[in-house]
């Protein structure tokens, strides 16, 4: 049996709590394949000695040899004195026990882990870095619960005082006067011409302040809006992060768009901006108990259009000689067609199934990068300057589903995001099963993802497509189009072929087919 022991004092504030410590520990025994586990553990007793009941407990059985390892949240949480904990150590080692730390990473039957002990004397130095760590710990675990961290409220919130099962906690309540203003900011920057820049010079003339009366800076401007505190905690924001790899706190169930959501995660201490380091897939997505200030289309929409004006530029070669790159078909074969150079400077579209694999693979022809850009700039005029073509950019940037669809979506994506688990855990059970049990569970996957496609079928029947669409027409002005392609750099020139464009299949001069996103 491996004991599992745990100890907080009454008298220190915000050391983590109990049941974090317990959770913490049987996921590290779970990790290790130990199963059979017992608790033990001390509230309210201090560390300055080894006299505490659940401890002494833990002890007997130890020397009654029913307990092959102890396991601690750290190794702290067993004594703050160093003779104490060097002894306990030896004498356990001799029992044939040996003590796991969970957060500390120390295994004293390790190689070299019972070289640890000589290093315990450091102990007391680190004493003010292990309360620091510890109050850490518990910020994370209250937000996970869905309580507020710690520090001063987000901009469009206010601090609560809450009591449940009787502990105090800290909750998030909007404020009115700066909501107002933050469902501005998202306007404004959703309006054609929107940008951080505009936000800024608008306020100003507003009059608008930050919470302290300074000015507005583009950079708290940004991060504002991409707070998804100000969200609901719908499906489509659940999809949006967990598509990203952000480590997600909620369950389909718990996305009815009530609450607001926070993604927070432990920060790079060791970087030059720490706050702005982290790994996506280290962030933590979890439902706060506040109401959200916007709803998730703004969000959502907001998100897509500063992709895509933070785009990172593309790579040096092809990609800087033309504005198709990337975009062009060899109809014969099917490959890409990119361009190359000549001796005279004139450059071409040439099939790379032509350029790369053996004589006869590929018999396209080849076709100056400027004659082909003309072609392709002719088209997009044409279709630019289509009344219908922009009648439909006007309509789909104000498009929104009305309450009823939002609410039958949600309930579809809820699930299918069910039955993409159900689907998992029947693989992991493929992976264990005989050939009998294998094929019911194959037959029940192949159901399940029967269902999830006609559950994607009608979400795209009612959505239209409009998440690619938010994507799309977020990010450029069809008016603007015809003067960007006769004056624009050609980055401009490329954004716009990249937002408009799906494909360019080329045969021969006489035959360009230019295909669009809509």
């Amino acid at each position: 049996m491996v004991a599992i022991y745990v100890r907080q004092s009454l008298d220190k504030k915000d050391s983590l709590s109990i049941e974090s410590q317990i959770n913490d520990c049987i996921t590290l025994c779970k990790r290790n394949g130990w199963d059979d586990y017992q608790v033990y553990k001390d509230k309210g007793w201090s560390a300055k000695n080894l006299d505490r009941p659940e401890f002494q407990k833990m002890n007997n059985d130890v020397e009654a040899g029913k307990i092959k390892a102890v396991v601690c949240y750290k190794i702290d949480r067993i004594s703050r004195s160093i003779r104490d904990l060097v002894n306990l150590i030896e004498d356990y080692h001799e029992l044939g026990v040996h003590f796991v730390s969970f957060a500390d990473n120390i295994n004293t039957a390790a190689p070299g882990g019972l070289m640890m002990a000589t290093l315990f004397g450091s102990l007391a130095q680190m004493e003010r870095e292990a309360i620091i760590a510890r109050v850490t710990d518990n910020y994370y675990y209250r937000c996970e619960l869905g309580y507020w961290g710690g520090g001063p409220a987000p901009y469009g919130f206010n601090l609560k005082k809450i009591v449940e099962n009787g502990q105090k906690h800290t909750v998030l309540e909007i404020n009115e006067r700066e909501a107002a203003v933050v469902k501005q900011f998202f306007k404004w920057y959703l309006e054609p011409d929107g940008t951080i820049y505009e936000i800024l010079k608008k306020a100003d003339k507003a009059g608008i302040t930050t919470r302290k009366g300074g000015a507005w800076t583009s950079r708290v401007i940004s991060e504002l809006l991409s707070k998804p505190m100000y969200a609901p905690n719908s499906m489509d924001i659940y999809n949006f992060y967990a598509a990203q790899g952000v480590r997600v706190r909620v369950t389909p169930e718990q996305c009815d768009g009530k609450l607001s959501l926070n993604v927070f995660g432990r920060r790079d201490r060791g970087s030059k901006h720490p706050k702005r380091s982290r790994p996506v897939n280290e962030m933590t997505l979890a439902i706060c108990k506040n109401p959200p200030i916007i709803d998730s289309d703004t969000f959502l929409k907001t998100q897509f259009k500063k992709k895509a004006k933070l785009q990172v530029s593309p790579r040096t070669g092809t990609a800087k000689t033309t504005m198709l790159s990337g975009l062009v078909k060899c109809a014969v074969c099917g490959r890409a067609m990119s361009p190359s150079g000549s001796s005279r400077g004139v450059r071409y579209f040439t099939c790379s199934g032509k350029r790369n694999y053996a004589a006869g693979t590929c018999t396209s022809k080849s076709i100056k990068v400027s004659a082909l850009e003309k072609i392709v700039i002719d088209d997009i005029l044409r279709y630019a300057t289509n009344p219908k073509v922009i009648d439909m950019f006007h309509a789909m940037q104000g498009s929104k589903l009305t309450a009823e669809q939002s609410h039958e979506v949600n309930l579809l994506q809820q699930e299918a995001a069910k039955l993409d688990i159900e689907i998992d855990n029947l693989l992991d059970a493929c992976s264990a099963g005989n050939t009998t049990a294998i094929e019911y569970l194959n037959k029940r996957i192949e159901k399940i993802d029967t269902r999830k496609h006609e559950i994607l079928t009608r979400i795209n029947e009612i959505k239209r497509d409009t998440e690619n669409v938010i994507n799309l027409f977020s990010g450029i002005e069809i008016e603007n189009v015809p003067y960007i392609l006769a004056h624009g750099s050609i980055d401009e020139k490329k954004n716009v072929c990249q937002f408009l464009l799906s494909s360019v299949l080329f045969t021969n001069a006489d035959d360009v087919k230019v295909y669009y996103k809509m």
